[in-house]
């Protein structure tokens, strides 16, 4: 069972636009994140994926189309990284984050951009109770939302320096009986900054599996 899943919408010259939801489960505080655009256009993989770089960078050009239409990507306490579809059928990319023992305060365990903003869904509505809403000023430059999973008991001692903050700092989320949250913050693309042509998400991969 997870609890009621919480949404992160873009307030942007006075409209609503909806690009991500997240849920934690009761039972194991999994994590489980679902993003809009994947259910309308397939995942896209980087043929050389970005750790075996030489520049580390981000190249575009180098993704390719998968057959694959995710649903939902999941972080379990084991540290397996699970990407399904709707049927409950799963990515095979042979990849594996960090174990949630592993954490002593936090760690940074997901990276995504998002689109051009105008071209996200949009939605008349928004859930007061629910929503998490992020203010965009009218100049907005691309720019990225991370997801830290941090021991609860050990917030007091989370590392807030950060010179690449925007839009009023971090989102602290804490689920009642449950041993790790999720700190939620955006920063600003150092260098050259482009809109990805489409829904960017980074894991924290720790190594591949064969």
């Amino acid at each position: 069972m997870k609890f009621l899943y919480t949404r992160i919408i873009f307030e942007y010259v006075g409209k609503y636009y909806k690009y991500m939801n997240f849920s934690v489960s009761k039972s194991d505080n999994s994590f489980y994140f679902h993003f809009y655009e994947d259910v309308i256009e397939k995942v896209k993989l980087p043929r050389t994926p970005i750790e075996n770089r030489d520049d580390g960078k981000i190249d575009f050009s180098d993704y390719v189309e998968s057959d694959f239409t995710r649903n939902k990507i999941s972080f379990h306490k084991s540290g397996y990284i699970h990407s399904t579809d709707k049927l409950g059928n799963r990515l095979r990319d042979g990849i594996i984050g960090f174990s949630f023992n592993e954490i002593e305060i936090s760690k940074l365990v997901l990276i995504c951009a998002p689109k051009q903003i105008q071209s996200l869904t949009l939605i008349e509505k928004i859930r007061e109770s629910s929503d998490i809403v992020i203010h965009l000023p009218k100049e907005i430059k691309p720019f990225t939302i991370h997801f830290d999973i941090y021991r609860n008991s050990r917030d007091k001692e989370l590392n807030v320096s950060n010179p690449n903050l925007l839009f009023g700092g971090y989102i602290m989320v804490k689920y009642p009986d449950q041993e790790y949250g999720l700190r939620i913050y955006a920063q600003k693309v150092l260098g050259r900054a482009i809109w990805p042509p489409f829904n960017l998400i980074l894991t924290r991969i720790k190594n591949n599996m064969a």
